[in-house]
C-alpha cells in the first residue's frame, strides 16, 4: 500500500490499477481523492455555486403545468427565448443581433462543440489557454482542428500574456478560444 498525500488516507496502488483501464472510473476515483485535499481547486466542470433563483423555479413549474416541458424544443431554442436574449443583447450590451442570430444550447460544452464545427476547417489551429477545460480537446478534434495550447503561469496569476499568444500564432491559426470565466 502506498501512502497518499491526504492526511489520514492511504491509497492502494492496486486499487488505482484496478480502475486504470477505465478512464471514467479512474477519473472519478482521482476526483474523490482530490476532494479530500484541503484547499484543492477543482478545474473540472463548472458547477454553479449559487442557488437557483425563485423566478426560475416558478417559470419551470409553470412550463411543466402548462405542458410546455414535455417534448423536445427546436434545435436552436424556443423562439420567444431567442428573441428575449436578442433584445437583452441589443438593449443592455449594444450588440446588434436579432433572434435569428441567437442559438440556445444545453450548456457550454454543446456551445463550444457547435462553434468549433462552424468555425474550423480540417487542419485549422485554435489557440487555447492552458490550464483548460478538457472538453475543448474533443470539440476541436471532432471538427478536424488542431489545438495549440498557450501556457498561463501561476507567477502571472494565470493571466494570458500577449507575448505567449504571439509566440503560438502560426499561418494556420484561425482563432483564440477565450471562455470567461476561465
Amino acid at each position: 500500500m502506498t501512502q497518499s498525500t491526504i492526511p489520514g488516507e492511504a491509497v492502494s496502488l492496486e486499487e488505482l490499477q484496478a480502475v486504470a483501464g477505465d478512464g471514467t472510473k479512474l477519473r472519478y476515483a482521482l476526483m474523490e481523492m482530490a476532494a479530500k485535499i484541503p484547499d484543492a481547486i477543482a478545474l473540472g466542470r463548472g458547477d454553479p455555486d449559487l442557488d437557483t433563483p425563485e423566478y426560475v423555479i416558478e417559470a419551470a413549474k409553470a412550463a411543466v403545468a402548462d405542458g410546455r416541458a414535455d417534448k423536445p424544443t427546436l434545435v436552436a431554442g424556443l423562439p420567444a427565448l431567442r428573441e428575449a436574449v436578442a433584445r437583452k443583447l441589443r438593449e443592455d450590451n449594444n450588440i446588434p443581433v436579432d433572434a435569428d442570430g441567437v442559438i440556445i444550447t444545453n450548456g457550454g460544452q454543446e456551445a463550444i462543440f457547435l462553434i468549433m464545427q462552424a468555425l474550423l476547417d480540417p487542419g485549422d489551429e485554435i489557440l487555447v489557454p492552458d490550464p483548460r477545460y478538457t472538453s475543448y480537446d474533443q470539440a476541436i478534434a471532432a471538427a478536424g482542428g488542431v489545438m495549440v495550447t498557450v501556457p498561463t503561469e501561476p507567477e502571472d496569476d494565470f493571466d494570458l500574456l500577449p507575448s505567449a499568444v504571439e509566440a503560438a500564432i502560426t499561418p494556420k491559426t484561425k482563432a483564440l478560444l477565450i471562455v470567461s470565466p476561465n
